[in-house]
């Protein structure tokens, strides 16, 4: 379904999207994020067929999108100048937000109609 990777302009603002992606995702340490905001390299990766996630958040599909849209969305009100790929190809904010609102149908889609 599709892969979005997150590029961060590096900015004065830097430790602030650090801790936004960090309050995000724990797991993603502070060196390797303000290098990779430094070095103009994806920052951020997430995966919207992926699933693994799940049963550890509690969270459906969709859920786990909106969360996910909803850090972009914050590192963008805090100042920041994002770059988002999609399967590698240069997307806008509405775009992603399309993309996420169409699989949310489909899936909804395929749960009415299973056949």
């Amino acid at each position: 379904m599709g892969l979005v990777q997150i590029k961060i302009k590096n900015d004065d603002k830097i430790n602030t999207y650090i801790k936004t992606i960090r309050d995000f995702d724990k797991s993603v340490s502070i060196g390797d994020i303000k290098r990779k905001i430094e070095s103009n390299q994806f920052v951020y990766e997430f995966d919207l067929s992926g699933n693994q996630w799940i049963h550890m958040e509690n969270m459906t599909q969709y859920q786990w999108h909106m969360s996910f849209l909803d850090f972009v969305k914050e590192l963008n009100n805090k100042g920041a100048e994002l770059e988002i790929f999609i399967n590698g190809n240069k997307e806008s904010m509405v775009y992603l937000e399309n993309k996420l609102q169409m699989m949310k149908e489909i899936m909804e889609d395929c749960e009415k109609y299973p056949d």
